[in-house]
């Protein structure tokens, strides 16, 4: 869980956020320059999860490439299991 204003890596994962569209502003002045807000959006799937019991209750695998120079670009997918049945992969 990443508080307002908190300095986290660049390699989470964007689940949810308190703000009811599930979007996020980012500065990512550490890693680029730039001091700008960036929007990030979370999943469909898991930005209604508000509480740290759903999101401890989710069953999902995460399937990226390996880390790539290009700071911008990000090549993954999420498959979320819902009871146990085949995966939700977005």
């Amino acid at each position: 869980m990443v508080k307002e204003d908190e300095t986290f890596p660049c390699d989470l994962i964007f689940l949810s956020s308190s703000r009811g569209d599930g979007t996020c502003f980012v500065t990512t002045a550490s890693l680029d320059g730039e001091s700008s807000h960036k929007t990030h959006y979370a999943v469909q799937d898991t930005k209604a999860f508000h509480s740290e019991q759903e999101i401890d209750a989710l069953h999902a695998t995460i399937e990226c490439e390996q880390p790539q120079p290009d700071l911008y670009k990000f090549v993954g997918r999420i498959n979320v299991y819902h009871d146990r049945n085949e995966p939700t992969a977005r």
